[in-house]
């Protein structure tokens, strides 16, 4: 059947308009089977595996496929054939988590979360591309708690366009518009990551 111009999808996380299809395996590999000819033929290609396990791959409006890893953001725009760093983000932790989402106009907001195994705190970093990947701003977000926003909780969402690490939601058809969900609530970015406002709080939330 007929999916449309551009279908995004959160639980099989595939891209897909009339004659490209973009599909991640959902399993215990690291790869994505692509197609150009409206499913007639197929190939698969490999994607390197990240500390801690396989890595999250994440694909744009634009048919970009990112990669995330405990250490750097890659980027590929061949539809997998070979992909570039984007963004270092130093030394992996086997007890950190790195989100990526993409929202219009070629901005992508990145999280990274980190355990402190001495004092037990988390701390969090983010990041932010205007242009696709190309240059990174660090970000001081506004509006989020002080304490590395706890254990930052798996969000089921329905917002379209939003992959990899499910607890940070972007839509790729907006240029602000995030949700992050952690233990002391929801909270809602309007203005791609720099501010943010709590919309519930965490003993009215379903997880």
């Amino acid at each position: 059947s007929d999916l449309g111009t551009g279908a995004y999808f959160l639980g099989a996380r595939f891209y897909a308009d009339a004659q490209t299809l973009i599909i991640p395996n959902t399993g215990n590999s690291a790869d994505v089977r692509v197609s150009i000819d409206g499913g007639k033929t197929w190939r698969t290609q490999a994607f390197a595996a990240s500390i801690g396990g396989f890595p999250t791959l994440v694909i744009g409006k634009d048919k970009a496929i990112w990669r995330v890893s405990a250490s750097a953001i890659y980027k590929s725009t061949d539809l997998g054939a070979s992909e570039k760093q984007v963004l270092d983000l130093g030394a992996p932790s086997y007890k950190g988590r790195v989100a990526l989402t993409l929202l219009a106009d070629g901005i992508a907001v990145v999280q990274r979360r980190m355990l402190d195994d001495v004092n037990g705190t988390v701390t969090s970093g983010w990041f932010r591309s205007r242009d696709g990947g190309a240059t990174w701003q660090t970000l001081v977000p506004q509006g989020l708690p002080a304490d590395g926003y706890g254990q930052t909780r798996e969000l089921v969402s329905t917002v379209r366009g939003s992959y990899g690490d499910v607890s940070l939601a972007g839509d790729q058809s907006n240029t602000g518009s995030l949700l992050l969900a952690t233990t002391a609530g929801l909270y809602r970015s309007v203005d791609a990551a720099d501010h943010w406002v709590r919309v519930d709080n965490a003993s009215r939330l379903t997880w």
